[in-house]
């Protein structure tokens, strides 16, 4: 049909922004940074992708939109419709996945089905490059993931506001670039941002980012992940960045920001807050009581080891006999249809979000 004929050709077109991240270079670990080419490198992301997340970062008065329905008449014609612009190889390979994602991305397009299906298709584009295929992603079959995720550098946080967003906690101190590749962090993102659209209100509202810089040195930095996971923010995965907060920079990012400040987009500016000590409108937007102690929360209500136990049970419940396995990016051929990244057609459907400006 016409969803499955709006693919354009490979290149990223330069209205677009930066291009895509390479598997094999992510897969590298870092050597040691100076903060002459680290300033070099960040500087040029900013400015390449700057057009990347203005056009995807959500606009403050879409809040105001009334929730999509998907459990409606209209919300399951658009659902059917959206499933049928996924090859049906793909559908039969992981039909709950298609599912999920199909859900996610309407809700996240608040049921608008032409740029859903753009997303869907270049969701699943993207995984197949960055994790590999379309079967599940689990603890057991990627240890890497696992390793990362009991190391506490990225923690998911769930319902940590009114309307019951997730928060992401990243402790950069936990990171070591020359033992942790680059990949292996964006596969991890990858796992917990998958966990987190389990929530239809996390679909629809998006997340809440909490980096924290604590105790972090310039030598735990690798300039590449940020790019990569923003690539996969704004092009792919069908999730909203609703706040960034930067908790805690040390001197070096303190001289660094102001440098980035200008090649970053409007909308990005007013997501995304520098908070040294305390983090006061960080607090007052998100319920401390469910945040760790070390991120100015009471760490009542955070039993993250627990929370990767359940994960793992869960995975042993659905596969019990599942070996591990470690799936890496294949170079095999994509159907024709997800062969590329998936663009408007040239006669789009007008959004009525676009207006008001959309993720």
């Amino acid at each position: 049909g016409a969803h499955r004929r709006a693919i354009a050709s490979s290149n990223v077109s330069s209205d677009m922004g930066v291009a895509e991240s390479n598997p094999e270079d992510l897969a590298k670990t870092k050597a040691h940074q100076t903060h002459g080419s680290f300033l070099k490198e960040a500087t040029t992301s900013s400015r390449d992708s700057k057009k990347e997340i203005e056009s995807d970062v959500e606009d403050e008065k879409t809040e105001a939109y009334k929730s999509f329905d998907i459990d409606s008449k209209e919300g399951r014609n658009a659902f059917c419709k959206l499933k049928g612009a996924v090859p049906k190889e793909i559908v039969e390979e992981n039909p709950t996945l298609i599912h999920f994602i199909c859900e996610a991305s309407l809700r996240f397009r608040r049921g608008h089905v032409p740029s859903a299906t753009i997303r869907v298709l270049n969701y699943l584009r993207w995984r197949k490059k960055f994790i590999g295929g379309f079967q599940d992603q689990t603890l057991r079959g990627d240890p890497d993931v696992e390793r990362i995720l009991r190391s506490k550098m990225l923690r998911l946080v769930e319902n940590v506001d009114k309307v019951g967003r997730a928060a992401l906690v990243v402790k950069l101190a936990k990171h070591t670039p020359d033992k942790t590749s680059a990949l292996q962090v964006l596969r991890t993102w990858h796992y917990v941002i998958m966990k987190a659209l389990k929530s239809p209100k996390v679909q629809e509202h998006g997340i809440i980012f909490l980096g924290d810089f604590d105790q972090a040195t310039f030598s735990n930095l690798d300039i590449r992940i940020p790019k990569a996971i923003l690539n996969a923010l704004s092009k792919n995965m069908p999730l909203r960045l609703y706040r960034a907060f930067i908790l805690r920079p040390f001197f070096v990012m303190r001289m660094i920001f102001p440098v980035i400040w200008p090649f970053l987009s409007k909308k990005m500016k007013r997501r995304l807050q520098i908070c040294p000590h305390p983090a006061e409108n960080m607090t007052k937007m998100v319920n401390t009581d469910k945040l760790p102690l070390d991120v100015y929360g009471s760490g009542k209500g955070h039993p993250y080891l627990k929370m990767i136990e359940r994960w793992m049970c869960e995975e042993f419940d659905l596969n019990p006999i599942e070996k591990p396995k470690v799936s890496q990016p294949e170079n095999e051929t994509l159907p024709d249809s997800l062969d590329s990244e998936a663009q408007p057609e040239k006669t789009p459907v007008k959004d009525p979000q676009e207006s008001e400006g959309k993720l």
